[in-house]
């Protein structure tokens, strides 16, 4: 397999991967008319995730139809994190906030952290430092946040906003982001 293909074939897997933030609209859209299920919809994801990431280490054989659904979407070997700190993420700003708010925490997760995963992964040349994201994703995660979040505030406050949330996408590691920008994208909405 040469070169090519296989950038084209892990970047695929990536949109795939990234297509799967998408749903995250659903849960704030769900909490408008019924915020209960809302969060027992992510309660039951978290343990969903939960029992697949344990069953992966102790039972390698019941579960091969999930594992090799699941191994489709992952960037590597050994157990992915990042949906189920994406579950807890959401269900803590549903818990601790509102709908619309919980919007933009969708939003900056499914739109924003996916174009700087996809844009960087594409384009990116020019790396951050030492860290493994590029300026060209980072460039992509603040355009888009700083649009999403003149939304919610004003257009100071979103630029403060955008520097706080793509120091956390940055910063990120392991899949950790999914848990800490739609925490910290609310805590930017309740403070600025």
């Amino acid at each position: 397999m040469n070169k090519d293909s296989s950038f084209t074939n892990r970047f695929k897997r990536e949109v795939l991967r990234k297509a799967l933030h998408l749903p995250a609209f659903a849960f704030p859209a769900m909490a408008f008319y019924a915020p209960v299920v809302a969060q027992a919809c992510l309660v039951f994801l978290i343990v969903f995730y939960g029992a697949l990431m344990l069953g992966e280490s102790l039972s390698p054989d019941k579960l091969s139809n999930i594992r090799s659904f699941v191994a489709v979407f992952k960037r590597g070997e050994g157990v992915d994190p990042a949906p189920l700190y994406l579950a807890i993420g959401l269900l803590l700003c549903l818990v601790f906030s509102s709908p619309i708010a919980t919007f933009f925490a969708a939003y900056v997760i499914a739109i924003c952290d996916s174009a700087a995963a996809l844009v960087g992964m594409r384009f990116g040349r020019h790396k951050v430092f030492s860290l493994s994201k590029s300026w060209e994703g980072s460039l992509a995660f603040a355009i888009l946040c700083f649009v999403g979040a003149l939304f919610f505030l004003s257009p100071l406050s979103a630029l403060l906003a955008t520097l706080i949330l793509a120091l956390v996408e940055l910063l990120g590691i392991k899949g950790s982001d999914n848990f800490l920008l739609p925490i910290v994208s609310q805590l930017c909405l309740l403070w600025l």
